[in-house]
């Protein structure tokens, strides 16, 4: 690897402008080589905006010709899978977008190669650099909970569902708001605490809004004049037993008639409950016969600081790279702990497809550790 880090930007989309190129544009030691889009005006507008040297509408030439440390995958979720195997197989390192891919198998094909190739492969759940996630998963570690037996999470949106084609479009998605929101939520569930690991599901997904344009959102943006029918879902929910014998109970939306909108954890145990919210986390025990609340003072940066967060991600996955490891380090998502949410994520699709409660059998050669 050369004095800088070498990167090849697969996808110039919203959230790669929003999020990740504000966070690597002033780093002195992160060289981005090239990006790619399919969408010409699109990736030449971000090689313009960031002074990228080369521009490219086909990945695998880009890396090809460039051969980057790594490449950040962006793209729709369909092509998650098929273009970090192709970076996989040549070389380069991968940070992926979540959902990592949209199928079980490709997950595990993925994490696999990753291990094989001795690659580092980090799935894109940045939720866990956010300050009350760290601390709840740090009081969990520490037993402030006792045993757990129950833990819930909600991501609902009164007023929110994507308006481009590669969030409602099921050849580009793959799926909705499971895909696209309820997925950060299983990650931050999962890490929160310590990845039991996940033995049958019951799940519900519904199409409810599809035609609804006055439930669209503006993001990502350029994309407020497509209006054909969604063909994925907008609700999901999720029941999930883990063989510690907890369980879990997952509600996402990005459309609904809720008096607010809601992203919010709850984890439950027999010494203590640990409540979520936003940049808030309460913690509720007892002594003798009363109980009290404690809200934690945390440390850090605030929730959904977004160049704050993803200054820290790019600064742990560069000094990975510099120390040889092929393994993400805490709190970054691994392969294997990516492979335990597509589970997860797959299981909620086929009991809804089936009305059934659907198993979850993982190879051992998956690991939350790798």
């Amino acid at each position: 690897m050369s004095s800088k880090l070498e990167l090849g930007i697969i996808g110039c989309g919203s959230w790669v402008q929003l999020a990740h190129l504000p966070a690597i544009k002033d780093d002195s030691l992160t060289n981005i080589v090239a990006c790619v889009d399919t969408s010409e005006p699109v990736g030449r507008a971000v090689q313009s905006r960031y002074g990228i040297p080369k521009f490219y509408t086909d990945y695998k030439e880009m890396i090809a010709r460039e051969n980057p440390d790594i490449v950040l995958v962006a793209i729709p979720h369909r092509f998650h899978a098929s273009a970090s195997k192709f970076a996989l197989e040549s070389g380069s390192a991968v940070v992926v977008e979540k959902p990592m891919a949209t199928t079980l198998d490709e997950a595990i094909e993925l994490a696999e190669l990753s291990r094989a190739k001795g690659k580092l492969l980090v799935v894109g759940h940045e939720l866990r650099l956010n300050r009350s996630i760290r601390t709840a998963r740090q009081m969990v570690s520490r037993g402030a909970l006792g045993k757990r037996y129950f833990s819930k999470a909600l991501h609902l949106r009164r007023r929110g569902i994507p308006s481009g084609p590669t969030f409602l479009k099921r050849e580009l998605a793959g799926g909705g708001a499971v895909f696209d929101i309820c997925s950060h939520s299983i990650d931050a569930m999962l890490f929160m605490q310590d990845f039991p690991k996940p033995r049958s599901v019951y799940g519900k997904v519904r199409s409810v809004f599809a035609s609804r344009m006055d439930m669209r959102s503006d993001y990502p943006s350029g994309a407020a004049g497509f209006k054909e029918t969604s063909e994925v879902e907008d609700f999901g929910t999720g029941l999930i037993e883990f063989e510690d014998s907890s369980s879990m109970y997952l509600e996402t939306s990005w459309a609904s008639y809720i008096s607010e909108d809601k992203h919010d954890f709850t984890l439950l145990g027999d010494a203590g409950g640990l409540h979520i919210e936003e940049d808030s986390v309460r913690f509720v025990s007892s002594a003798a016969t009363q109980f009290f609340m404690s809200n934690i003072l945390l440390a850090g940066h605030p929730w959904q600081n977004l160049t704050a967060e993803y200054k820290e991600y790019w600064r742990l996955i560069k000094k990975s790279l510099r120390d040889g490891e092929d393994v993400a380090p805490e709190p970054l998502c691994t392969a294997g702990q990516g492979v335990y949410g597509m589970s997860i994520m797959e299981a909620i699709y086929r009991s809804s497809d089936s009305g059934s409660i659907q198993e979850i059998s993982l190879p051992k050669s998956i690991s939350p550790e790798y």
